[in-house]
């Protein structure tokens, strides 16, 4: 997290704690990075409508307040997943970046909500956050 300059945070519409602890992924990204960083608050899973626990506008809201871009997105159809990492990359300040991974692995978290794991996936200087629901017992 130290060494990324944009972060798209993933939360499940369909379940309302995977929303705070997105929220508390970010917090802890301000904590460390201060306000040199550009995010993308995705609400995942916008296929499951009938499902829905936390509500557009409320992703909307947190994200203007955290100054984030939202955008609702759906990884089984495809729905605005290239459009919300174009996004993330029209808002992040590139200087000298190379596209390369550098590092995969697990993030404990301790929220309001109690603890959460989460797999982190960097590429230099963009890291994408998704809640893990399971974790592998080789983690």
């Amino acid at each position: 997290m130290r060494l990324g300059q944009a972060f798209v945070i993933v939360y499940s519409i369909d379940d309302k704690n995977s929303f705070q602890a997105a929220l508390d992924i970010h917090t802890l990204a301000k904590r460390i990075k201060g306000t040199s960083f550009s995010a993308i608050l995705c609400g995942n899973k916008s296929d499951l409508e009938s499902e829905r626990q936390v509500p557009a506008a409320d992703g909307e809201k947190e994200a203007k307040a955290r100054d984030m871009a939202f955008m609702e997105t759906s990884a089984k159809t495809g729905e605005k997943v290239t459009l919300a990492f174009e996004e993330l990359i029209r808002r992040t300040i590139r200087t000298g970046i190379e596209y390369r991974v550098v590092s995969r692995r697990y993030l404990n978290v301790k929220g309001l909500n109690g603890s959460h794991r989460y797999d982190v996936k960097c590429i230099k200087t963009l890291c994408l956050f998704t809640h893990a629901a399971t974790v592998p017992s080789s983690v």
